[in-house]
């Protein structure tokens, strides 16, 4: 649907009360819509103002590229932890889902968004072969937790013996109807989510379970900058997650370990297709439902407002929902359009179609999620939460931070030291702890070296005036020293406002610390009254509260784990536009830096295997390719 520029603050309200009255006439497929009205709630003023700045930031970005003749954009890899909740179900045994049928869910979502494989590539869309551009993001299964520890990515908690665990069992999850708030069933089972994508599976929604009930809610997800706080991710009903479409429906529910359950019985709903998860991946990377304001199928959008009538994408036709069906193609299809038009939107995985009914998503779409990574899920781009453990990760901590949850829109933005510059765009209510000491690189700090550190604070406040503190736990005891551990702390009345940079420089100690192994460092913020300073290195009370990593002098891996050189290479060389990297060892390249000839760093990028060299000057360049957190590899190169 065609984007007209954004008046969210009264139009939101609308829209979201309209949803809601909606959703409650009819049992919905997807509640995301539902779920952010309930979310808005908290804070209209807010939360309209979060979404208005991803929008607009929406169009900049569609703006830039459709004037951009740059060469294929880099892969963002997604470290994505998929949470199995249960009543002490053996695995494979509903809702306990297989590894099989999970991993099969994480194979489909990278097939869906980068058009491979047997059913998508190729996928036309009624004779348009540039429609369904491949995505440049990748989903992987996460390899460490937040503390360090290893991980398969999937995470069984079995909630016997909780409050809430027979009600959970009856009903699972409640939108809006019996079962467990969100917010106290994810309380104990998320991870930071800046650098994972959290995937929760449940056994039923709102007391249905799609799989023996037939109609009923099958998922929803967060959209970018909604503040959902532990929420924040996408929900799917563990019938409704995972790719298997030869899936046979059997009479009775399988028993024992099996790979694939998708429901028993005559009612039962076969959503074998995995076209849940790929729907609220969707919404979770900032897609809206093609039929957006089409009042339950009732009446055509009206295409003018984004969010209200209008999913934002111009190559998208305004239509009303296709309802758990797989109409055949027509040219005159579409009773939106005047005189008939091409029921295209079908195929496309944020209408309401039947599974195997969905090939692919939109160019416009492909541009609001590559939008999304670049702003508001930002982090995901230097996250490194899918990479194997490294190192030697902090101490524990000796006290866990105590949060007092607000919802005055302070909060840590952005933090850069030495080089690195870490992203928390979608960042929370006041007082969210984020563990990132093993979710993102490490900074490497040299002893007794003066550095300069920037923290912009104030992710959607623009009245209050922020202060913010920062510790390094030198002597890694999992306790914050204010004597000779705090590094900066910020006065009363010397806060900043929304979008503002707090710029301190330190000097590091000589001595006290152990190399090569990773310290905690401490960024908290808070109100600032204009009097007191931030009076506790565990708690905050409008603020948040984020740990990063940093190592002195780091040693490279041992000689038979050492990256060989021979096993980089980088091509073309002179180049005058792209560089490509080949890795043909078994590390995963997290880092990369181009640094000129006079050893200034000149660029750092993630995750990818090709550089963009374009706007160098012409000379000779020396490319560092880091491998973990502590194997390099140097190559020169020129620019023509």
């Amino acid at each position: 649907m065609k984007k007209i520029t954004l008046k969210l603050k009264g139009l939101i309200l609308i829209f979201f009360l309209f949803s809601m009255v909606s959703f409650s006439q009819e049992l919905e497929k997807c509640v995301t819509d539902k779920m952010m009205g309930f979310e808005r709630l908290k804070n209209p003023t807010l939360f309209d103002q979060n979404r208005e700045k991803v929008e607009a930031f929406t169009r900049r970005y569609a703006k830039k590229m459709k004037k951009s003749t740059s060469a294929k954009a880099s892969i963002t890899t997604i470290p994505t932890v998929v949470h199995v909740i249960h009543n002490g179900q053996a695995v494979g045994t509903y809702p306990n889902i297989s590894d099989v049928q999970i991993m099969s869910a994480i194979a489909n979502l990278n097939d869906a968004f980068k058009n491979q494989g047997s059913v998508y590539a190729g996928s036309t869309f009624l004779g348009a072969p540039s429609y369904n551009s491949p995505m440049d993001i990748e989903f992987v299964l996460a390899q460490v937790k937040e503390d360090g520890s290893p991980t398969t990515g999937i995470a069984r908690h079995d909630v016997t013996g909780k409050s809430y665990a027979t009600e959970y069992n009856n009903n699972g999850i409640s939108s809006d109807g019996p079962g467990v708030d969100s917010s106290v069933l994810f309380a104990d089972f998320y991870w930071n989510s800046q650098d994972y994508m959290n995937i929760w599976i449940v056994n039923k929604i709102d007391g249905v379970d799609i799989g023996t009930n037939g109609n009923g809610t099958l998922g929803y997800a967060t959209l970018p900058n909604t503040f959902p706080g532990s929420s924040d991710g996408l929900v799917c009903q563990a019938r409704a997650f995972g790719y298997y479409p030869d899936y046979v429906v059997p009479v009775t529910q399988p028993t024992g370990y099996v790979d694939y359950d998708f429901g028993y019985g005559s009612s039962s709903a076969n959503a074998s297709g995995n076209g849940t998860a790929d729907h609220e991946v969707g919404h979770y990377l900032n897609l809206l439902h093609t039929f957006q304001g089409d009042d339950d199928g009732t009446v055509c959008p009206g295409d003018a407002v984004v969010g209200v009538d209008s999913d934002g994408c111009d190559d998208i036709p305004a239509h009303t929902r296709t309802n758990s069906i797989c109409p055949t193609d027509s040219a005159i299809g579409n009773t939106c359009i005047s005189e008939g038009g091409s029921n295209e939107y079908v195929h496309n995985f944020m209408n309401y179609s039947s599974d195997p009914c969905f090939t692919g998503f939109s160019n416009d779409q492909r541009t609001r999620v590559h939008a999304a990574i670049d702003g508001p899920r930002a982090a995901f781009k230097t996250a490194v939460g899918h990479v194997p453990p490294s190192g030697n990760y902090p101490a524990a901590l000796a006290q866990t931070p105590q949060l007092i949850q607000g919802n005055a829109g302070l909060g840590i933005y952005e933090v850069s030291l030495a080089g690195n510059v870490y992203k928390s765009l979608s960042s929370y209510y006041d007082g969210f702890y984020l563990n990132r000491v093993a979710s993102q690189p490490a900074t490497t700090l040299e002893a007794n070296t003066e550095y300069t550190m920037s923290i912009k604070v104030g992710v959607g406040n623009t009245n209050y005036n922020e202060l913010v503190d920062v510790y390094i736990d030198y002597n890694n005891d999992g306790v914050f020293n204010t004597t000779n551990e705090r590094i900066h702390q910020t006065l009363g009345g010397d806060g900043k406002l929304n979008g503002e940079e707090i710029s301190f420089t330190f000097t590091t100690p000589s001595t006290g610390f152990d190399d090569n192994q990773k310290l905690r460092m401490r960024v908290i913020s808070d109100f600032d009254n204009n009097v007191n300073t931030i009076s506790s290195t565990y708690q905050t009370g409008y603020g948040n509260i984020e740990d990063y990593s940093v190592v002195f002098n780091p040693v490279l891996s041992s000689s038979n784990n050492k990256i060989n050189a021979g096993n980089v290479s980088i091509y073309p060389n002179p180049t005058h536009d792209i560089l490509n990297i080949e890795n043909t060892s078994h590390k995963v390249l997290t880092n990369i830096f181009i640094y000129d000839a006079l050893g200034r760093q000149v660029l750092n990028n993630r995750n990818t295997n090709q550089v963009s060299v374009r706007h160098l000057t012409s000379g000779v360049y020396f490319l560092k390719l880091q491998f973990g957190d502590f194997d390099l590899v140097t190559k020169r190169f020129i620019k023509k």
